[in-house]
């Protein structure tokens, strides 16, 4: 299944990048062609940012000041089971 781990940031002026912990106190990772990316509710398309290492994503065109950042981070587990031993497997 799927689980989806939500970062939100409030842009400074100019603010082109964004890494490290949100409004919330969360540190952003994620792994890479796992995100979406929403600028003031609109979905950016993948072209419009880079998010290449992980930690951080840089917008192509510079956020306005408290413009609302919102990355969505799928998370995808695994469940499997012999006998009574469980296990899940959490990717980041």
């Amino acid at each position: 299944s799927t689980t989806i781990e939500t970062f939100k940031f409030t842009c400074t002026s100019g603010q082109t990048t964004f890494n490290g912990n949100d409004a919330n106190g969360n540190n952003l990772t994620y792994n890479v062609g796992s995100i979406q990316v929403f600028l003031n509710g609109i979905r950016l398309d993948a072209s419009d940012f880079v998010a290449s290492n992980g930690s951080s994503i840089s917008l192509n065109d510079p956020a306005a000041l408290d413009n609302e950042l919102i990355i969505d981070v799928f998370k995808y587990i695994t469940t499997n089971s012999w006998g009574t031993n469980q296990w899940v497997m959490v990717e980041k």
